[in-house]
């Protein structure tokens, strides 16, 4: 059935009406908030700190750096090598014939001082129990996430240099899994391959960073919230990303923040969460991105100027939309379509009949929803 377009219709004019009175608030929000922010930023970093980790609460900490100041890239861009990894799963469904999850990891390499064409790896894994067999059972969707993150880890550090260059791995989304590790044996240990492949990746020297599109983090915001309690109406509501607009300039980044979550303390002191804002835009247009990188990169201005620099030519290649080129590879390679899992699914039931097993049937419910008409999971 299609939507109901007249019964929208009032709903579309309130959602219009809501919108245009909060505008006059958050204005007011956003001026105090940017009167506070360069307040704050003349205050001593200790003293911010320390207020900010008695809270205990999600916002950023201030460190060696300015934070009401910008930092432009480097003037130059030293030649490197670019790994960008990103994956995609299937999660298995009790109306599916063969409840079967699996995960699918692309990997993009590229030479920036070189004209060949970037290099492409992919892994397959039918995600397995402990003992080793094919796990029929119906996995969560959260505990397949995990395990996609940590393929990711994994695929990065299976790659093997051709040169010496240095080397700047990219990954889509935060590097802060956030609320893990959850409660369960799985999930513990998942988290502590995490850990572990961020560990190697410390050991191998790469330039690891997290891209986030679109950020809706209001970290700053809190960290002022935090600070200015008297005056914090609003604050922590405020996307760092709004605050930063019109005062970032475009292909510069903000100082370098370390994130304090409820998570921090299970990430050893090399591999605790920092982040950066960076504005991506070539024109008038704000756009403005936020990066996370590990305590071993925030602490090395070189791999911090590589990446910086790294990141705007990648998100030129993509014109006007800026995005990492090499991470928009690695999705486009890393998708799974539905066609894909019903080949696999078909290539599961033959080898199933081969070894004289029953193959059960599809419930009934997905049979009739006619699921042809998708393209990809």
């Amino acid at each position: 059935m299609p939507l109901n377009y007249l019964g929208l219709q009032p709903q579309i004019q309130q959602y219009a009406q809501n919108a245009n009175q909060s505008q006059a608030h958050f204005r007011q929000v956003l001026e105090n908030a940017r009167e506070l922010f360069k307040t704050c930023a003349s205050q001593p970093y200790d003293e911010i700190r320390k207020r900010c980790q008695g809270s205990g609460k999600r916002c950023a900490l201030p460190l060696g750096e300015a934070f009401d100041q910008s930092y432009p890239p480097p003037a130059e861009h030293q030649p490197c090598m670019v790994l960008a990894a990103d994956g995609s799963q299937i999660i298995s469904s009790p109306h599916d014939a063969i409840p079967i999850s699996l995960i699918n990891t692309s990997l993009i390499c590229m030479n920036t001082g070189s004209s060949d064409a970037p290099q492409i790896s992919i892994t397959s894994e039918i995600l397995s129990e402990d003992r080793g067999g094919i796990e029929f059972n119906l996995l969560s969707e959260d505990l397949i996430s995990l395990r996609r993150d940590v393929a990711e880890l994994r695929i990065l550090n299976d790659w093997t240099a051709p040169n010496d260059l240095p080397v700047a791995a990219l990954r889509d989304g935060p590097l802060e899994l956030y609320h893990e590790p959850r409660q369960g044996d799985q999930f513990e240990r998942e988290f502590k391959n995490y850990i572990d492949g961020l560990a190697a990746l410390a050991a191998r020297d790469f330039t690891l960073a997290g891209y986030i599109d679109r950020t809706r983090a209001g970290l700053l915001g809190q960290m002022l919230a935090i600070y200015f309690e008297e005056r914090s109406d609003g604050l922590a509501e405020l996307r760092d990303t709004t605050l930063l607009a019109g005062i970032l300039p475009a292909g510069q980044r903000s100082a370098i923040f370390a994130l304090q979550s409820s998570s921090s303390d299970n990430y050893p002191e090399a591999l605790r969460i920092h982040f950066f804002y960076l504005n991506v835009s070539t024109n008038d247009n704000d756009y403005i991105v936020r990066v996370e990188i590990p305590a071993w990169v925030a602490e090395d201005t070189d791999k911090v100027n590589r990446l910086h620099a790294l990141l705007l030519a990648q998100c030129r290649i993509m014109g006007g939309r800026p995005y990492p080129y090499l991470l928009h590879r690695a999705h486009e390679t890393a998708v799974v379509h539905f066609d894909e899992k019903a080949q696999l699914q078909d290539a599961l039931a033959q080898e199933l009949q081969r070894q004289g097993l029953d193959v059960p049937q599809p419930s009934n419910k997905l049979a009739a929803k006619g699921l042809q008409k998708r393209t990809r999971m």
